[in-house]
């Protein structure tokens, strides 16, 4: 992948430690990781870098999560683009005391909305949820993929979907070659 297909990630933390963390999860994508460490910060990268993905924690000092996210909706990037409709996602550790009075009073609680408008919804996570849902769409794919047609399942299918294109094929049924070999030994000793 070049450094021209790669996107940037920004990830914004207070805490240093959570910072080295999601590094080394993520560095596993290959993609351009920038740090943050405060809503200030982040914000100076906004304004300097094309970001696909913000990564951001709930409680920092100054700026929260919730108040950047609003910050980030409202740069007019995210309003130059009809017809589009922008997710964004604050992660949190757990549903503390404010996360969940952020919840409450949101305009949608039980989606975990906080705020909502015409082209935007902000909602909150924990890493546990992200975690779980991700699980649940990766084991539905490998289920999907599992899934072996034999020989005949795929030629009813091809007849089914592309009758058109077999006009005039002819499909030999395969027969058991053990009775043909009894047939073949027969006839030579007959």
């Amino acid at each position: 992948m070049s450094e021209h297909d790669k996107v940037n990630i920004l990830m914004v933390d207070d805490q240093p430690a959570k910072l080295l963390s999601y590094e080394v999860i993520l560095s596993e994508l290959g993609e351009n990781l920038i740090q943050a460490g405060s809503g200030r910060e982040a914000l100076e990268h906004l304004l300097k870098t094309d970001i696909a993905v913000v990564l951001m924690d709930v409680s920092m000092p100054e700026i929260d999560g919730f108040e950047l996210a609003d910050l980030i909706r409202q740069h007019p990037r995210y309003h130059r683009v009809a017809g589009v409709r922008w997710h964004f996602w604050i992660v949190s550790d757990k549903y503390d005391d404010f996360v969940q009075s952020e919840i409450a009073s949101g305009p949608d609680p039980d989606r975990r909305l906080v705020n909502r408008g015409p082209n935007f919804s902000v909602g909150v996570k924990t890493w546990g949820e992200i975690l779980d849902e991700n699980n649940a769409r990766l084991q539905f794919v490998k289920q999907a993929l599992e899934h072996n047609a034999d020989d005949g399942q795929a030629l009813a299918f091809l007849e089914e979907r592309h009758r058109e294109f077999l006009e005039g094929v002819v499909i030999q049924e395969e027969t058991d070659a053990p009775a043909d070999e009894e047939q073949a030994t027969a006839d030579a000793a007959g």
